[in-house]
């Protein structure tokens, strides 16, 4: 590029987003654990003794964007790489609800505070993200290979004709993996009227998803 050889590299932060050259998210997902668990354990030493309602907000202000930062463009599809996320959430749950101890069930400390596991909530981003593309709420054009499915008789009439991509990081990325959770939602959420009644509607679906048989995670 202007007479400059451009240096190869086996990944590049763009926007935040650590992009690889085997387009997988192991990588971005390291990296997004190490910053937000550094950050957990400031907010542990500083707010320590503060009650519940301080360690929620602060939780929610200072780590969560950090682990849902641009999760429309990445989303891990390995369990192993999932879970590294989930484990800061759980981390905080223990840290919010001042309990250690390795007899007491997390599970129920989540279910206690009312909080989504970070998978379904990367699941709702992309499904949004979609709904706003499918409405043209934001300025990026369908790509002219996603097209409505003509004579659907499986799903609602909103379908898109579903990629069957044979590689893993096409599989998994944007387009084919918000179809296949777009597909699935009811015909009236799809039809929602607003950003705010679309999440409303399609949240509780969300959280009984499971992927098919033949994938790793939706």
């Amino acid at each position: 590029m202007h007479g400059q050889e451009v240096p190869q590299t086996k990944s590049y932060k763009y926007l935040g987003v650590t992009i690889t050259n085997d387009l997988s998210w192991g990588v971005h997902t390291q990296k997004t654990q190490a910053k937000a668990s550094r950050t957990l354990a400031i907010i542990r030493r500083t707010l320590g003794k503060c009650d519940k309602k301080v360690k929620v907000a602060a939780y929610n202000q200072l780590v969560r964007p950090q682990l849902e930062y641009a999760t429309c463009t990445w989303n891990p599809h390995t369990q192993k790489d999932s879970q590294i996320l989930e484990n800061i959430h759980r981390q905080a749950a223990r840290f919010v609800s001042h309990d250690y101890s390795r007899e007491s069930s997390v599970t129920s400390m989540l279910s206690s505070l009312d909080w989504d596991t970070l998978q379904h909530c990367r699941i709702l981003h992309k499904s949004e993200m979609l709904y706003k593309i499918h409405y043209g709420f934001v300025n990026i054009a369908m790509p002219e290979e996603i097209r409505i499915a003509q004579n659907n008789t499986r799903n609602h009439n909103l379908s898109y004709l579903q990629p069957f991509p044979r590689v893993n990081c096409h599989l998994y990325s944007f387009y084919p993996r918000a179809i296949r959770i777009w597909n699935t939602l009811p015909a009236k959420v799809g039809t929602s009227g607003t950003l705010m009644t679309f999440r409303s509607a399609a949240f509780p679906v969300i959280r009984h998803m499971a992927p098919p048989p033949t994938l790793k995670m939706l």
